[in-house]
């Protein structure tokens, strides 16, 4: 799925994984749109919570560098899925980071957090689970090339 080259990282991907993964970046925009969603409070959890006042004022220093973070962060996945391009490993931790927020997001939405290890068994039946596991194994499979476990070019 994800190859080292001496340039950097490459992700080789069918066309419906890169469907799903395409999806990422509307998934996260997505989020805090309705009231009460889960996906909000997970990508938002408190800076410090044994401070209310110290967490407001932490988030209002942040925020601004988080959300910019973020749009970098998911416009690197959408160019490299649309041109299948080299990522340098900053971006590839880019690419990381939106895999795992939105996998967060998902499994939030779906109550994963709720059931704990559990969630696994509810796979077959809420299909957004399945792509929250199948997630897990893009955000290894990206993390052993990082890592130089796998994925080197001969």
């Amino acid at each position: 799925m994800f190859r080292r080259l001496d340039d950097g990282i490459v992700i080789e991907v069918t066309d419906q994984e890169a469907g799903f993964l395409s999806q990422i970046p509307s998934l996260l925009d997505s989020v805090g749109h309705e009231h009460g969603d889960p996906g909000y409070s997970v990508l938002h959890r408190p800076l410090c919570i044994s401070d209310a006042n110290v967490d407001e004022e932490l988030r209002a220093l942040v925020s601004q560098e988080l959300e910019s973070q973020r749009h970098t962060d998911r416009s690197v996945l959408e160019r490299c899925l649309r041109e299948r391009s080299v990522m340098t490993r900053d971006e590839a931790h880019g690419f990381l980071r939106s895999l795992n927020e939105a996998r967060l997001v998902l499994a939030a939405r779906a109550g994963a957090f709720e059931e704990g290890p559990a969630w696994e068994n509810r796979i077959d039946e809420d299909p957004s689970l399945a792509v929250v596991a199948w997630l897990g194994y893009v955000q290894s499979e990206l993390l052993s090339v990082l890592n130089g476990d796998a994925g080197t070019k001969p």
